[in-house]
């Protein structure tokens, strides 16, 4: 029903001419995709996650330490003849050590910063699914406007057929009562085309923002918009489907792993992170060689304080992901019943639409023959055009219902 009333209103609209390119709801979504400033920003988080991750793998640098110590030539032991830096006179200190990360830190550092990244995957698809919507949004925002700018295009070029074939039917001068009424009809008119046109002006201004793109743009009447059916599906299975694909409660899953994960990390931590190594110590010209090891012992602060705190933000993300899982549980019921009664409502509707052309034209008919009151096609004027506007009002809430599920179902890729 519905690509025959798109296609009848490309027809009826007579816009399917235009300097600027007719765009689709799913060109707009691909334009917005690659183009907005704001997702742009976003997918750069991408290339800093994987440098965070990298940066996790790297292996502590070793630590280097010199030390020279120099015999003063008033000591007694101080060899006479030789030169201050002569071996016999100084000591030399070379130290070659490292720290060692045990009971797995560097493992669960590394851990952490891929689940971080995953994360950040997460965030950046789900502003992504933001912009979408918004998107989606202001081009039915706009595709409304235009819909109202031709009605009324439509409505006056009646208006003004009926009055020619009136004249022509010599069926008797109008009164200036009646005259000035349909002069009235008619401005009234005029001024709903150019209040629409400014609307749909300004909303085309904000959907170029959103798609990122310099070019005027034109949104395209023929657009049937469904792409995708909930016929044969159930309230359950839309709400299994969008715990599934959103990337919200995707992110908030990881976030639970990655707080549990930062537990393990911290009690890591609580054994404190040794320092060994090699020396090279030649003293007055004898040479000497040992080991060095150093460990810091936990008798005050083995970490407590952070693992408590570790717990606590565990607890917490865990309370966030039951709290969005309900939330999503609720708004795709309450968006399915929008979407459903809508749909209804928009049906109701066309039905009306066939009756209010058939009065119209009647009612026309019977007017030029003198049969009916001049009033009566003024009345019925009116009553075919707040038919029209209310079915295209309800057709487009219908539209953002379909849209608005789409978006709670991580849908709106599909439009593309």
């Amino acid at each position: 029903m519905f690509r025959t009333l798109i296609f009848l209103l490309c027809l009826f609209s007579g816009l399917c001419q235009g300097q600027s390119p007719a765009l689709s709801l799913s060109e707009a979504l691909h334009n917005a995709k690659q183009h907005n400033l704001f997702l742009k920003q976003e997918q750069i988080r991408r290339s800093i996650g994987a440098v965070d991750l990298k940066k996790s793998k790297l292996y502590q640098n070793p630590i280097f330490n010199l030390q020279y110590l120099q015999l003063l030539p008033s000591s007694s032991q101080y060899s006479q003849g030789k030169s201050p830096l002569h071996p016999y006179n100084s000591q030399d200190w070379f130290q070659f050590t490292k720290r060692f990360q045990v009971f797995g830190q560097r493992t669960s550092r590394i851990s952490l910063a891929k689940l971080s990244t995953s994360i950040v995957e997460s965030e950046v698809q789900e502003a992504t699914r933001e912009v979408l919507f918004l998107v989606a949004m202001k081009w039915t925002d706009a595709w409304q406007a235009l819909v109202a700018k031709n009605l009324a295009i439509k409505a006056a070029d009646y208006l003004d057929v009926f009055m020619t074939q009136y004249d022509s039917a010599k069926a008797g001068p109008m009164k200036k009562d009646e005259k000035l009424r349909f002069d009235i009809l008619d401005d009234h008119y005029d001024l709903q085309e150019s209040q629409a046109e400014i609307e749909y002006s300004a909303i085309l201004q904000e959907l170029k923002l959103l798609m990122g793109t310099p070019q005027e743009i034109e949104v395209d009447l023929k657009d049937t918009l469904e792409r995708v059916s909930f016929e044969n599906m159930t309230l359950d299975s839309l709400v299994n489907l969008a715990l599934t694909n959103r990337k919200d409660v995707k992110s908030l899953q990881e976030g639970l792993l990655q707080a549990n994960q930062n537990i393990v990390y911290q009690r890591s931590l609580a054994i404190p992170q040794p320092e060994g190594g090699f020396i090279w110590n030649p003293q007055n010209a004898i040479p000497y060689v040992g080991i060095y090891f150093t460990q810091p012992l936990p008798f005050f602060d083995r970490n407590h304080t952070e693992v408590q705190r570790a717990k606590l933000m565990a607890n917490s993300s865990e309370l966030a992901l039951e709290a969005s899982l309900r939330e999503v549980r609720a708004q795709v019921v309450s968006a399915f019943s929008n979407y459903s009664q809508k749909k209804t409502l928009v049906k109701r509707f066309y039905h009306n639409l066939a009756d209010s052309d058939r009065l119209l034209k009647m009612i026309r008919e019977e007017s030029i023959k003198g049969k009916d009151p001049i009033v009566d096609i003024w009345e019925a004027e009116q009553t075919w055009f707040q038919t029209y506007t209310l079915y295209y009002d309800a057709f487009v809430d219908y539209r953002k219902s379909y849209i608005s599920l789409l978006y709670q179902l991580n849908l709106l890729d599909e439009v593309q």
